[in-house]
C-alpha cells in the first residue's frame, strides 16, 4: 500500500525517514489488517484499535478514552500526539521572541531554523503523527468493506419472505422496531419504516399493516390457490391421490417484484409537508 505521509517527503529529513521506517515495520496495525490476521481484522478489534486512536468523537471527554483498569479518561493516541507537537511549536515560537529579546536577528518560521536541541523531537513526532494517521485510515477503510457487508447481508433479509407482518418490539409496552426485517422509527408521532432498503421507507407500520400487507395475502391467496390446481391437475396425469392443499413447506424467499406497489394515497411520514399526528 502507498505510504502517506503529511509532514515529510521522502530523503529530505533522515531523522524522520528513519523513524517513520521504523515504526511501520513494528506497527502491529499495519502488519495485522494487511496479513488479514483476525485478530485485528475482525470488526471488534478494528474498532478497539480505532478508539484508542482517536478516542471519544464528541461531548466533554472528546479525544479521550476510557481506561477501565484505572477508572479514568486517558487521551488518545493521536490527539495526544497533535498536543505534544503543539507544545513544542510553542517552545520553538518562545526561542524565536528570546532571540530578538536578547538582540539577534528574527529567525523565520521554517524547519531548517530548528535548533538541535528542538527539531529531533519535531521530526520524531511528525513521523509517529504520520505513521498512526496511517494506521486510522487503514482501519477506517477496513470498517467501511464490514458496514458495506454488512448493509449488503441485511438487504437479503428486509422482506425476503414477503409482507407478513413478523415484527420485533422494543420492550412489552414499547414500539415497532423491526417489521418483516424493515427498521422502523417513531416519526411524527407513530411507529413508521424507516429504512432505505425498504419500498416501504415512511409509511406508517399502520398503514403497512392495513394496506400492504392484506395486499400480499390476497395476491399470495390467488397464487397458492393457482399452485394447488396445478398440484392437483399433475396428481391426476399420474394418478396419484388428489390433493385437496398444499404441501406444508417453511416460508417462502419472495422476490420483489412480487411486493405490492406503494398504495395510493397512502402518506409518506418522512416527507416535510406530513404534519405530526395528533
Amino acid at each position: 500500500m502507498a505510504r502517506r505521509r503529511i509532514y515529510l517527503p521522502v530523503g529530505k529529513e533522515p531523522i524522520y525517514d528513519q523513524h517513520y521506517d521504523m515504526l511501520r515495520l513494528r506497527s502491529s496495525i499495519l502488519k495485522k489488517v494487511n496479513s488479514f490476521n483476525m485478530n485485528i481484522s475482525d470488526e471488534a478489534g478494528l474498532l478497539s484499535e480505532k478508539y484508542l486512536l482517536v478516542g471519544i468523537q464528541e461531548g466533554k471527554q472528546k479525544g479521550k478514552y476510557y481506561y477501565p483498569d484505572g477508572k479514568r479518561y486517558d487521551a488518545a493516541i493521536i490527539p495526544e500526539l497533535e498536543k505534544e507537537l503543539e507544545d513544542l511549536n510553542n517552545e520553538w515560537q518562545d526561542y524565536r521572541q528570546s532571540r530578538v529579546n536578547h538582540g539577534f536577528r528574527f529567525v523565520e518560521d521554517k524547519l531548517e531554523n530548528w535548533p538541535p536541541q528542538l527539531k529531533p523531537r519535531r521530526l520524531i513526532l511528525e513521523a509517529t503523527i504520520d505513521v498512526r494517521i496511517e494506521e486510522l485510515t487503514l482501519i477506517e477503510k477496513e470498517l467501511l468493506i464490514y458496514a458495506d457487508k454488512k448493509e449488503e447481508d441485511r438487504s437479503k433479509m428486509v422482506l425476503q419472505y414477503g409482507c407478513r407482518q413478523v415484527s420485533k418490539v422494543n420492550g412489552p409496552h414499547g414500539s415497532v422496531s423491526i417489521i418483516d426485517g424493515q427498521r422502523c422509527s417513531i416519526i411524527k408521532g407513530r411507529p413508521v419504516i424507516d429504512d432505505t432498503l425498504s419500498p416501504y421507507n415512511g409509511m406508517a407500520v399502520v398503514d403497512y399493516r392495513e394496506f400492504v400487507c392484506t395486499a400480499f395475502r390476497a395476491k399470495q391467496k390467488i397464487r397458492n390457490a393457482e399452485r394447488l390446481v396445478h398440484f392437483q391437475e399433475k396428481a391426476k396425469e399420474e394418478n396419484l391421490p388428489i390433493p385437496n392443499s398444499l404441501p406444508v413447506s417453511g416460508p417462502r424467499r419472495v422476490a420483489k417484484s412480487e411486493l405490492p406497489k406503494w398504495p395510493e394515497g397512502v402518506k409518506n411520514y418522512k416527507d416535510k409537508g406530513v404534519e405530526n399526528e395528533p
